[in-house]
């Protein structure tokens, strides 16, 4: 078995190889820094248990790559040590052939590269990988988006995964087999409606930036900073949140066709911001597939038993599990039922363990069966143990050093050659070439404390990278040239885009205020019209097909069949599940149409997709109002009912009650260790009066009446917005009082209840 040491400081990409060198039956041992590996390679050559193969990455903290090298290079019994140098940054030719000559290194493999590149490299032969690209083109109904991500993160490719429906694309960039950049074509999904939901600019900011960058030639981004909207720490984390939605969103779109093509490199204009791709998936999952489904669906498997796979172990440590579930799942082998593995575990526990084993099921790393199978010993032992460094948390020392490489990260993000190394076009090569040394030794890794880390020293990389194509296209005057032109004819390209949208934009705000005074057919025009303009805006369209059903239900048409028709619009909005609009119009229309529980249902989903939004809160809140008063009069024939049901019903009630009165008793009993928290960060989601805290629950004293007119599901948003501003007090459970009303809700993040 050849023993192999991986040196690579990016934990991610550190994790992948590791993987994937196990999975080909590899002794493995791993180091995320030089120096770590050079105490690696002398501790095991010292107990006659030397390593036969060395791949290691050349920007290194502690001790760089090159070094590393030149220490092992001194040292004889080094000499039979295989060398396979990887790099994101000494790319030309000339770098490549200097580092094998120095330092006896037998490959050099640039990033990104492919897992399989990496492997017919350690066994010096060609690897045939035709079985592995069935997957990159499809329809997501035969392959569905979870084994597309992980087919993509298994294989480490690099590239851009396109999904298209109907007038709507999305796009994912890829990088080493973890996603880092997106973009979508929708209206509801672009950067600035983003930053809008997000309350980071207010949407008069939105507008004005859009029309002024358009003027300036600037991106939106670039015009918000200049407006002073939004700082460029505040820009970065709107960048990450407003990326990490759409790759969320991404998930939640279970129609149309996707196709991958392989990357040698990364479009230099787009953030390079890694994400988990199991964390987004467990994400949507959440959203997807509620508590009570996912215990009916693991009612199947209860006494069956898991069959694994060598992946199963490795991705543990990835999910960001609670110790005892984590535990729990690696130590559920083929032996252990289901229904023993969840036996004694707390509730959140047990739902977080059947999120895992869905997805993994999903994507084909457990399979089941009715009776307990053998299972190879070297799945367990042949694992690296991740876990710790997969930890929350920065070194305090570096946190002010990141903060400054996002911050000129942010400066460089959409800037083109000319800007980065910050010369004018005409500039000389002798200016060229001093400014692109200031520009290398101001983004070095060394000139920042602790070099960074992660995230940071792979954005660090990508800026490297960028300033040696730059230098290396305007050094010469041709590409010079020519880059000039691909510039201009850019500019115009994306200045016209960015008219079309504004005039779209235009149209669909003119559309609004019609809609508002219920002139459908004008509003149905302007919101066709806006959807000409811009036809990935599936947002006017169903803006469009809403005024032309609220004109068929103004008319009465015995031929019109509403049901048929409402229906078929309610399946339009779930395919449309990246908003929250095409609910809401559905449930519009239910409502219309005196249908008050599909009414219910539609703004329900519409409030999963989106717990913030005000509409949607406000049309559950004045839909409880107005059914409750049409079917006051269902609720007086109930009093008709026999006895006995009457009787059933008191029973059960009396029993709640008792049951209520002893848990508000136990916690209402006084209690030096009960104290006070500030009810004034929570007064914007609900009318709190005080808030009592003691040990993991924490009661809130509300006014009289003050959820009487909430509905469930809107009730239930408010209590998950509390719980995350609560947590960090270690609250995870709420008892919601009103003043002279008693006890009338209860919240934790598994369940609510309205009493």
């Amino acid at each position: 078995m050849l023993k192999v040491l991986v040196v690579e400081d990016d934990k991610y990409l550190n994790k992948l190889l590791s993987d994937h060198l196990l999975n080909m039956e590899m002794e493995i041992v791993s180091s995320l820094d030089g120096q770590d590996a050079w105490n690696k390679l002398q501790e095991a050559q010292a107990v006659g248990k030397g390593f036969q193969l060395i791949v290691l990455d050349m920007l290194l903290p502690r001790l760089m790559g090159a070094e590393l090298l030149t220490k092992i290079n001194n040292q004889s019994e080094f000499d039979g040590l295989r060398r396979i140098a990887i790099s994101g940054v000494y790319k030309s030719e000339d770098d490549i052939n200097q580092i094998k000559m120095l330092h006896r290194v037998e490959a050099y493999l640039t990033k990104p590269f492919d897992l399989e590149h990496l492997s017919s490299t350690i066994l010096q032969k060609e690897i045939d990988t035709s079985p592995n690209q069935s997957f990159k083109n499809g329809y997501l109904n035969e392959f569905n988006i979870e084994r597309v991500f992980y087919r993509i993160y298994s294989q480490g490719l690099t590239g851009c995964l396109r999904l298209i429906y109907e007038e709507q694309h999305r796009r994912v960039f890829f990088l080493n087999g973890h996603p880092i950049s997106a973009d979508s074509s929708s209206v509801g999904e672009n950067f600035g409606e983003s930053l809008v939901k997000l309350a980071f600019i207010t949407k008069e900011k939105r507008e004005e930036a859009s029309r002024e960058m358009v003027k300036a030639g600037l991106h939106f981004g670039e015009m918000l900073v200049r407006m002073k909207a939004i700082s460029k720490d505040d820009l970065f984390r709107a960048l990450r949140k407003h990326t990490y939605q759409l790759l969320v969103n991404v998930f939640l779109t279970r129609q149309g066709r996707f196709e991958f093509e392989n990357l040698h490199e990364i479009p230099a204009h787009l953030p390079r911001i890694e994400f988990n791709p199991f964390l987004l998936m467990l994400s949507a999952q959440e959203k997807l597939i509620s508590v009570e489904a996912l215990a009916s669906l693991a009612n199947i498997h209860m006494d069956a038993f898991p069959v694994r796979q060598s992946r199963y172990l490795q991705l543990l440590p990835l999910l960001r599990l609670e110790t005892p579930a984590l535990e729990a799942l690696k130590g559920f082998h083929s032996k252990t039922s289901l229904r023993s593995l969840l036996k004694g575990l707390a509730s959140n526990q047990r739902m977080a363990i059947l999120r895992v084993l869905y997805l993994f099921e999903d994507i084909s790393l457990v399979g089941w069966s009715s009776e307990p199978t053998k299972e190879k010993e070297a799945v367990a032992s042949n694992e690296v143990d991740f876990s710790e460094i997969f930890e929350e948390g920065k070194q305090a020392g570096l946190k002010a050093s990141e903060d400054q490489i996002f911050s000129r990260y942010m400066d460089t993000l959409n800037q083109d050659f000319f800007q980065i190394l910050n010369v004018e076009a005409e500039a000389s090569n002798k200016e060229i070439d001093a400014a692109y040394r200031e520009a290398r030794a101001r983004f070095h890794p060394d000139s920042f404390e602790g070099g960074g880390s992660g995230q940071s020293r792979r954005i660090l990389d990508d800026i490297l990278e960028r300033l040696d194509r730059a230098y290396t296209t305007l050094s010469e005057p041709s590409s010079r040239k020519e880059y000039a032109q691909t510039l201009k004819r850019l500019s115009a390209d994306s200045a016209a885009d960015s008219k079309r949208y504004l005039q779209a934009q235009d149209f669909f705000r003119e559309a609004v205020k019609l809609l508002s005074a219920e002139k459908f057919a004008e509003a149905k025009q302007g919101f066709e019209k806006a959807f000409l303009t811009w036809r990935a805006g599936i947002e006017y369209r169903l803006y469009a097909e809403y005024c032309q059903l609220r004109i068929k239900l103004g008319e009465n048409s015995p031929q019109f069949d509403i049901q048929k028709n409402l229906h078929k619009y309610k399946e339009m909005a779930s395919n449309y599940r990246q908003s929250e609009v095409g609910f809401l119009l559905a449930g519009h229309l239910y409502r219309v149409a005196e249908n008050y529980e599909e009414a219910r249902s539609c703004y329900t989903k519409a409030l999963e997709l989106n717990s913030q939004s005000a509409d949607v809160q406000n049309a559950l809140t004045s839909l409880a109002r107005e059914s409750g008063s049409k079917i006051e009069w269902r609720k007086k024939f109930s009093v008709a009912k026999p006895y006995l049901k009457k009787a059933a019903v008191y029973i059960v009630l009396l029993g709640s009650t008792i049951g209520l009165i002893s848990q508000k008793n136990q916690f209402m009993k006084p209690d030096l260790t009960v104290r006070e928290i500030d009810a004034k960060d929570y007064q914007s989601i609900l009318p709190i009066l005080n808030i009592r805290k003691k040990e993991d629950m924490a009661k809130l004293e509300l006014e009289g009446d003050a959820l009487k007119d909430i509905p469930d599901p809107v009730f239930r948003s408010k209590c998950l917005q509390i719980l995350a501003q609560i947590e960090s007090s270690g609250v995870n459970r709420l008892y919601f009082i009103e003043r002279g009303k008693g006890l009338k809700g209860f919240c934790s993040h598994e369940q609510s209840k309205r009493y």
